[in-house]
């Protein structure tokens, strides 16, 4: 998996051409095997420059004129800098450093918060995924151990802070591992989070995530374990329409004006990733909806529940029809992904600390926003 051929050379016909070959990387990449909703992100670097999806924006919608140009060296103030010890004013900071490395300053659209990792690595492809087979194996209890197994030349990256501090923290990382083996990672898993994939041209991105997938398809066909979720009876309308009533009359938050309910499926029981964070809230409401039940959970979380889990329904709220549509794909997302970690020692939610962060951070607001 080294990287075999050179980063491409600054010219106008190179740009287009390596444009051209992010926007096919984007939608092969951008399909639901790989992300789902506004997940993932992609960029192609060369000496002085790199161009990157918005924060936000969806993979498979890309074109070649989406994506943000990112002055490398204006990069440097990022990595230069003393962060204050605040959170919020360091991920204010961090932002307005990212922005003002942006080549184009009349666009609206914000970098990547990733940014600085596509940045770290030396390869011209960058590809930031959440598959769902990855997803089983870097939140599962055995996740480093299993990772190195399988994949023993891969990058591990654990759980921190995120923003500055797990980018800067996967920055040192990169150059450790540079400089201990000599060469540029190519597959870096990230705890509860997903897969980074670096190569020098499409067909190098293209073959390592091959062999990733495949051998992950291997491991949970060795183990037993059924990679598609499983769904119960449908149930009516008439009973989606309990369930919403109930929770639109306990609740009066922004998630309740638009519902949508399918058949029962094991829904995660806690905050897996930060995208599921983002699109369904950390925690479901588990059992029958009622005013004292939902009382407490509101009490409890901060929030109306995006998804209600009965016996027999699970049923998705939201502001609006893509809200509502979005909560639900994360949640089936999230059981699947679940159920896939038995194959590593079972599930490992993320952390409070990681949690709280990430439910207060003003750039998954703005992404929450986007969506």
């Amino acid at each position: 998996l080294a990287l075999k051929n050179p980063p491409p050379k600054r010219t106008v016909c190179g740009i287009m051409k390596i444009l051209d070959e992010l926007v096919d990387l984007s939608h092969e990449f951008g399909t639901e095997d790989y992300v789902q909703v506004g997940g993932g992100n992609t960029s192609v670097k060369n000496e002085t420059s790199m161009w990157i999806k918005p924060s936000g924006m969806c993979l498979r919608e890309m074109t070649a004129d989406g994506f943000l140009e990112i002055d490398r060296s204006k990069m440097a103030a990022l990595y230069n800098m003393t962060p204050p010890e605040e959170s919020d004013e360091r991920e204010a900071l961090v932002t307005r450093l990212m922005m003002e490395a942006k080549a184009r300053q009349d666009s609206p659209y914000r970098p990547s918060v990733e940014t600085p990792l596509h940045d770290s690595l030396r390869a011209a492809f960058v590809i930031h995924t959440h598959p769902q087979l990855v997803g089983g194996l870097v939140a599962a209890a055995d996740s480093e151990a299993a990772s190195k197994r399988l994949f023993p030349d891969c990058l591990y990256c654990g759980m921190s802070t995120p923003g500055y501090i797990l980018q800067m923290q996967i920055r040192t990382e990169v150059a450790a591992y540079r400089e201990k083996t000599g060469k540029e990672p190519t597959v870096i898993l990230m705890e509860n989070h997903g897969l980074i994939v670096a190569g020098n041209t499409p067909d190098e991105v293209r073959s390592i995530h091959e062999h990733v997938m495949g051998t992950l398809a291997v491991a949970y066909g060795a183990a037993g374990i059924p990679t598609k979720l499983e769904v119960g009876p449908e149930p009516t309308k008439e009973r989606i329409a309990e369930i919403t009533n109930a929770v639109q009359s306990a609740c009066d938050g922004e998630y309740t004006a638009c519902s949508l309910g399918t058949g029962r499926f094991n829904v995660a029981a806690g905050p897996i990733s930060p995208d599921h964070i983002v699109y369904m809230n950390s925690y479901a409401f588990f059992g029958e909806p009622s005013k004292e039940s939902l009382s407490e959970f509101t009490g409890k979380y901060g929030y109306s529940p995006r998804i209600v889990v009965t016996d027999d329904a699970v049923v998705a709220l939201g502001a609006d029809q893509r809200n509502t549509e979005r909560a639900m794909i994360l949640a089936k997302d999230g059981a699947v992904v679940a159920r896939l970690t038995d194959a590593f020692g079972g599930i490992r939610y993320m952390g409070d600390a990681q949690r709280e962060f990430i439910e207060n951070w003003e750039v998954e607001a703005y992404r929450r926003k986007l969506a």
